[in-house]
């Protein structure tokens, strides 16, 4: 009886020992899997650390080059101006690529523009509006086509014609452009077969104006 008891004391101790041999192999397996994933889980840190390291620089630079543009001007010089023609005139004396003069001046900050001349001489640097409104008599069948010419190129246009008697037809031009300092900027008249009779008077004006937007 006792041989008996001894052997199956062996017997129960071997199963225990191969069941602990499992469970530290299992063990061990699942210790090696876990250290894989911990490598995993530091090599995703580091790169999300050196992400953000460069959006951090980019929100650096980002905010070092960005300046907010104001449409009013809070600083440096202000420049605008606004003149008119003082006189009706014949369209067809009014020639070819003729700059137009508009004489009178309501408005020259900066005294950029010449009413000798109609001329705009920028005195600062930055983005520009311009506007100009050219009205055709409605006695006789009036046209004429004008051009607005920044340095000496043509960036904008418009045509005016009354086709019957008694309509006042007016035209409006509206030009948004960048421009250097001591650029010119004017109104001329386009090619050939102006007609009738170019109006301002004290009811409606041929005029000019532009202003400084931003630098």
């Amino acid at each position: 009886m006792a041989w008996y008891i001894i052997i199956l004391c062996l017997f129960l101790n071997g199963i225990i020992a191969t069941r602990n041999d499992i469970n530290l192999e299992n063990l061990l397996k699942r210790m090696e899997n876990y250290e894989k994933k911990i490598v995993k889980l530091e090599m995703e840190v580091q790169k999300m650390s050196v992400i953000e390291k460069e959006a951090a620089e980019l929100r650096k630079i980002v905010q070092g080059n960005s300046r907010p543009q104001r449409f009013l001007l809070d600083e440096g010089p202000g420049v605008a101006f606004s003149a008119y023609k003082s006189a009706s005139f014949d369209a067809p004396s009014f020639g070819v690529k003729h700059t137009l003069i508009y004489d009178l001046v309501e408005c020259n900050v900066g005294n950029g523009y010449e009413n000798f001349t109609g001329i705009f001489r920028a005195s600062a640097p930055g983005t520009y509006a311009f506007t100009w409104t050219v009205c055709a008599s409605g006695d006789v069948n009036s046209e004429i086509g004008v051009e607005l010419v920044i340095d000496s190129k043509v960036h904008g246009s418009i045509y005016v014609d009354s086709e019957t008697h008694g309509e006042e037809h007016c035209s409006t031009g509206f030009v948004i452009h960048t421009i250097k300092t001591g650029d010119v900027v004017y109104t001329r008249s386009q090619g050939a077969g102006h007609e009738g009779t170019i109006r301002s008077d004290q009811y409606t004006r041929t005029t000019f104006s532009g202003w400084l937007l931003f630098y």
